[in-house]
């Protein structure tokens, strides 16, 4: 793996004090997933992770409208798997509005086929989606000069993952929220990654940003959610270790979602119609400088690694 430099930069400018980012993460998942009802909670999350469209006359959409990113949020959770190679979206259990699609596997130009029975040009066809490289940590050697200690511990406990066939088949849509496809790039906890079938993992183990800029929030939920509270894989020591920085780390400053998405296109992840996806390989730092020289703004002022 190429281990990217830090370049120290006094006057960062995606450097700050805690953010309304920050503040609003707080108050969104410690007020709703903190309760007794974890319906509502999963209802409330989803509202506020994932985007919404014109026409979408959902409860309670615009309450949140005004304070979010629409960056959009795709959530796994147990509760909706249809069979042992199934995936799904993180909604309110046994919502009406939810849609099976079985047994079918989306592609990235949009288009379904079966997962049983397909010829193998088919397969290869499928395959076109992955670059079938292994999960990497978001920790980068530079995290601890841009973030607070907290947020670099956690960056150790995620990874970045592509969706494989056990993702996409049976998995049951929502209807305002788009399918996870083959290949779309997620992010996961560590010690959970290797549980399969996915409906065996606890809660809240793998989201699915659908930007760049979706994946701070997607780790903040998660760490809070689940490394934090649901995850059966995590070691005392180590949650005693999160539960302490997170404590002594709410007043530091660090830098917010424009850091993430950066540092994720550093290790190989880029945005397309249908979500994140892998690079062949992890850029190099001269990659790097050279897709910022091409941005025209002659500056590298998002280039910090």
């Amino acid at each position: 793996m190429t281990t990217l430099a830090a370049a120290p930069n006094a006057a960062d400018p995606m450097m700050m004090e805690p953010s309304n980012d920050m503040q609003m993460d707080d108050m969104s998942i410690q007020s709703f997933c903190n309760g007794e009802d974890d319906e509502e909670c999963e209802e409330i999350v989803d509202l506020l992770l994932n985007p919404f469209d014109e026409d979408d006359d959902a409860i309670g959409v615009n309450v949140f409208m005004d304070e979010i990113d629409k960056n959009g949020v795709v959530m796994m959770d147990d509760n909706l798997m249809t069979d042992a190679s199934s995936s799904l979206r993180q909604v309110s259990a046994g919502s009406k509005s939810n849609a099976t699609v079985n047994s079918n596997i989306v592609m990235p130009d949009g288009t379904t086929t079966t997962s049983m029975g397909i010829s193998a040009q088919e397969q290869q066809q499928q395959q076109k989606g992955l670059t079938n490289r292994f999960p990497v940590q978001l920790y980068l050697s530079c995290n601890p000069d841009h973030l607070n200690d907290y947020q670099v511990e956690i960056r150790k406990l995620i990874q970045l993952f592509e969706a494989t066939p056990a993702y996409v088949e049976g998995q049951r849509v929502k209807g305002r929220n788009r399918a996870i496809v083959l290949g779309q790039v997620g992010v996961q906890c560590r010690f959970c990654g290797h549980v399969f079938p996915p409906q065996n993992r606890a809660k809240g183990s793998t989201y699915f940003p659908q930007k760049l800029a979706g994946i701070y929030q997607a780790c903040q939920i998660l760490s809070t959610t689940h490394l934090l509270g649901s995850c059966p894989n995590i070691s005392v020591e180590t949650k005693t270790q999160l539960q302490e920085m997170q404590k002594t780390s709410k007043a530091s400053r660090t830098a917010g979602k424009d850091y993430w998405a950066s540092t994720a296109e550093a290790l190989g992840v880029y945005e397309d119609e249908h979500g994140l996806r892998f690079e062949s390989r992890i850029p190099t730092y001269d990659d790097m400088k050279a897709r910022e020289r091409a941005k025209g703004n002659g500056k590298d002022e998002n280039f910090k690694y």
